[in-house]
């Protein structure tokens, strides 16, 4: 099966945190995009959250918030926290602070949650 290396993380990071590319599949057919980012410990996925527009009351369709998916490695021994789960679920308001957090240790949860709740 074909690995997928995320943004930044190449090297000895590249190969501990590559990623099942039916992971990646799922992620993009959620809406998210790669924003691994250098200083993070692991690789991870944001998509945008918008409010539902009302014409009628004169709301405008705008984002609200942003989702951050982190996929930390898949053998534990790997992780910078062995007592955390895979799948992490961060919810940012508009100015970057952390709304709220949710870990999983499976995708197939942390997208059940994602659709659920947003």
């Amino acid at each position: 099966m074909s690995k997928y290396i995320a943004g930044p993380f190449d090297g000895d990071r590249a190969e501990r945190f590559a990623i099942d590319a039916e992971i990646i599949y799922a992620l993009c057919r959620a809406g998210f995009s790669d924003t691994s980012w250098g200083d993070d410990i692991c690789p991870s996925f944001s998509r945008w959250l918008f409010n539902d527009p009302c014409p009628e009351l004169d709301i405008e369709f705008k984002p609200i918030g942003r989702l951050q998916l982190f996929v930390d490695a898949e053998n534990v021994e790997h992780r910078e926290f062995t007592d955390t789960h895979r799948f992490q679920v961060h919810h940012y308001n508009l100015d970057g602070v952390l709304f709220s957090y949710q870990g999983f240790h499976s995708l197939d949860d942390a997208l059940k949650y994602i659709a659920d709740e947003f």
